[in-house]
């Protein structure tokens, strides 16, 4: 019988803590440390997560042989990819982290143990309560055992869809991007649609597109952006 819910899943991953008030904090959402005013929260430990990541993961990236001929941009596309939100949430679903965290009433009620952002906080927490706890070398053995099949199952041809590398283009300015529908031509079942691709303020276009579908539309989108800013960043 475990003394601590989140040792299922150190359990899973094959730890034997030395400090269980690490854990305690990365399985701590500031909801519920609001509510127990004596509480740490997750987001100090999530600040040395993410650092393990960018260190390990980078680590991995550099040495798989897949890999070996590309350059540092793709490189940094292909870690941004398995560090995302929606990679670090697979992960935590993939070990059912949003059952073991401590919750506030609200963020409770407002399902916060579902949501990708939170999910994702968690694993950052998690490693970082891992490298505080286990040291360097355990820490990258256990990057490498949840991160390794991710990145085996990486397509390189992920690398190359537009829309992809517009997002990683502005998100160097913590920006992010929004798609709409400007025009629909053509009978309903053979549609042709236009679409524009906004910074999120939806204030400056940067680039449209057509296609036969929205899909297909956006993606032109993103590459008629990509053609503009390029030239733009290559002059600064």
């Amino acid at each position: 019988m475990t003394k601590y819910p989140w040792e299922e899943v150190l359990n899973k991953l094959g730890i034997k803590y030395n400090n269980p008030s690490y854990y305690e904090q990365a399985f701590t959402h500031s909801s519920f440390s609001n509510e127990q005013s004596h509480k740490l929260h997750l987001e100090r430990i999530e600040f040395m997560g993410d650092a393990v990541f960018q260190l390990f993961v980078s680590e991995l990236i550099y040495k798989e042989k897949r890999f070996l001929s590309c350059n540092e941009g793709q490189l940094t596309l292909i870690r941004s990819k398995l560090v995302k939100e929606e990679g670090l949430a697979k992960i935590a679903k993939e070990y059912n982290l949003g059952k073991y965290v401590y919750l506030g009433v609200g963020e409770e009620k407002n399902h916060g143990r579902e949501r990708v952002s939170l999910l994702a906080d968690l694993v950052e927490s998690l490693f970082g309560a891992i490298y505080l706890d286990q040291g360097v070398m355990e820490t990258r053995k256990l990057v490498e055992k949840v991160f390794l099949p991710y990145i085996k199952e990486l397509s390189l041809d992920e690398l190359e869809d537009p829309k992809t590398r517009l997002q990683e283009y502005v998100q160097n300015d913590k920006r992010s991007l929004v798609y709409k529908v400007l025009d629909s031509t053509g009978p309903a079942n053979n549609p042709t649609y236009t679409i524009g691709v906004y910074l999120d303020d939806e204030k400056i276009m940067l680039g449209f597109g057509k296609g036969r579908s929205k899909k297909e539309a956006e993606k032109e989108a993103a590459k008629n952006a990509l053609s503009k800013l390029a030239p733009i960043k290559k002059g600064e």
